[in-house]
Parts: C-alpha cells; sequence; structure tokens
C-alpha cells in the first residue's frame, strides 16, 4: 500500500496553494480592475491575496472557491471586515458555529453583496458620489469636530459623505463604531478635537481597520511618523487620502474605458 507521509502532503497542499495564488491573482485583474491599479499591480496585489489567504485559512477555510470569495469580499469591505463595527453582520455569521464553514462563507457572501448593493449601489453610483464628496472637502470641513459631542460631528460627517452608508450604521452599529474611533484615534496619536474627525472619517469610508489594511498603505505610511504632531498628521493623512481618491477615481475612469 502506497504510504504518504505528512511532508509530503503538506508539501503537496503547500504547492496547491501556491497555484491558488496565482489563479486568484487572474481573478483580481479581470473583476477587480480598480482595486488591481490601486494596490500597484501584480506584485503588491499578489501580496494582498497571500495575506488574505492567510486570513481565510485561520477562519477555517480550507476550500478554494471559499477562500477567493472571502478574498473578494476583503476587496470590496476592507482588510479586517469580520471585525469592522461598521459591518455586525459578518462576524456573526462567520462565527455561526452551527454551520459548516461553506455555508458560513455562502450566507457571508450573500449578505455582503446584499449590503454592497444597498450602500454603493447596483451599477456603484452611491459609492462613486461619496468618493467625489469626500474629495471635494477642504480639511476645515472635514475636520470640524464639536469637542462637546464627537458623536453629533461624526454623524454629520457620516451623513454628508455616504447617506446610504450611514443608513446603515446611525443604529445599533454607531456606538461601537464611536468607541473604536476615539481608541483608535488616539492610539495612533490623532485623539485630538479634529484630527480626531479625519481618522474617524476615513474609518467610515475606508474601513474601520484603514489605518493597518494593506489596500491603504499610504495611511499606514503617513501613522508611522512618530516625530509628527496629531496635527501635522492628520494634515498628512488628509493630503494623502485626497491622492488615495483621485488615483481610484483615475483607476475607475481607466477601468470603464477598457
Amino acid at each position: 500500500m502506497l504510504t504518504i507521509r505528512d511532508e509530503q502532503l503538506e508539501a503537496f497542499e503547500r504547492a496547491s496553494w501556491k497555484k491558488f495564488e496565482q489563479s486568484q491573482l487572474g481573478h483580481v485583474r479581470e473583476y477587480f480592475p480598480v482595486d488591481h491599479a490601486v494596490l500597484g499591480g501584480d506584485r503588491a496585489t499578489l501580496e494582498f491575496i497571500r495575506a488574505g489567504i492567510e486570513r481565510a485559512r485561520a477562519a477555517g477555510i480550507s476550500v478554494f472557491g471559499d477562500a477567493c470569495r472571502y478574498v473578494d469580499l476583503m476587496l470590496s469591505l476592507g482588510t479586517d471586515f469580520v471585525i469592522d463595527p461598521q459591518l455586525p453582520w459578518a462576524k456573526a455569521l462567520i462565527d455561526d458555529e452551527s454551520q459548516d464553514v461553506s455555508t458560513r462563507v455562502d450566507l457571508l457572501h450573500a449578505a455582503a453583496l446584499a449590503y454592497i448593493d444597498r450602500v454603493a449601489g447596483e451599477d456603484g453610483g452611491h459609492y462613486l458620489r461619496a468618493v467625489l464628496r469626500a474629495r471635494s472637502l477642504s480639511y476645515e470641513e472635514a475636520s470640524a469636530d464639536d469637542g462637546d459631542d464627537f458623536e453629533r460631528s461624526l454623524r454629520a460627517l457620516c451623513a454628508r459623505l455616504w447617506p446610504r452608508k450611514h443608513r446603515e450604521i446611525r443604529g445599533d452599529p454607531m456606538p461601537r463604531f464611536l468607541a473604536r474611533a476615539i481608541a483608535s484615534s488616539e492610539r495612533d496619536g490623532m485623539g485630538e478635537p479634529g484630527p480626531r474627525m479625519i481618522y474617524a472619517g476615513l474609518m467610515f469610508l475606508l474601513g474601520s481597520g484603514f489605518a493597518t489594511d494593506p489596500l491603504h498603505r499610504w495611511a499606514t505610511a503617513v501613522l508611522s511618523e512618530a516625530s509628527s504632531s496629531g496635527h501635522a498628521r492628520a494634515h498628512s493623512l488628509f493630503d494623502a487620502a485626497k491622492d488615495h481618491l483621485e488615483r481610484t477615481l483615475e483607476a475607475i475612469r481607466s477601468s470603464g474605458s477598457d
């Protein structure tokens, strides 16, 4: 009887996932051309895919098709979408041990598509308008913060930027989102009124984990500048975000003209 050692099985599994990485790269090029362009092409996209596979496997996903959909959702909703307080349904579905893993991914994917239709629009029009609104804001407008009522200021900014998405979080998710915005902005040296609004606004627009998301390396780079003050960092982050939005719009235009 043929005997296969554990080392052989591990080597075979590694080779299979390596092959999947390449097929997933082609998938992203075809179906997520804007993200592929904004990430910076094949090399950075492949790094993102590898990180996505690690997260998928940590969630118990072992089937390539399920891993593909998980990485797709990371691109669409942010790398940390399953723990984003703006998306409480995601964590509830992926942690539901009453279902097998593939069923969880099925339910998660269906819920995410319905959510994307609601907030981005079937043609992406709501999302595009949100990007255009964010790009048009001045620093003074984006950082407007009533120091005595941060929640009211944040709600006003979210409703102005992306009304459809604001509807999704203005109820039960808002307290957890607000708490994370306060904690994360303080962690990254931007807890003062003004800077925290810039930070929280980007959490709302890009995902609550944007500061460490491989999709937004520009943000990680700005926030790693330990010598800058909160206000200086906020200005740098705001300028870098504007550049990111311009690249996103350019990628959308290029994708539409193909």
